[in-house]
């Protein structure tokens, strides 16, 4: 995970690995109500953007429902979200 990957992400982006980050595991529906003005259709496609051509998470079918996908953090989401909010930090004490 280059610091380059973190600068790459939007803010919708940044958002769903922050509630990851801090709820864990979580349907596309529970994210999408977790973030203002974002819809299930629009979180989704964020989301499967983030496992497809960035890895930062990981999607696999509720054994309970095979309509909703769980979505969690992988390796890179994590090092990804560390190092925007590490980044983030270090702004606002420069200031």
């Amino acid at each position: 995970m280059s610091q380059l990957d973190a600068e790459n992400l939007s803010k919708r982006d940044i958002m769903i690995l922050n509630v990851l980050s801090q709820r864990g595991k979580m349907s596309v529906s529970e994210i999408a109500n977790a973030i203002p003005n974002a819809s299930d259709s629009t979180v989704s496609m964020n989301v499967t953007k983030l496992w497809r051509e960035k890895q930062m998470v990981s999607k696999t079918k509720d054994p309970d429902n095979q309509r909703t996908t769980i979505v969690e953090l992988t390796e890179a989401g994590k090092k990804a979200i560390e190092i925007h909010n590490k980044q983030k930090t270090e702004r606002f004490e420069a200031n």
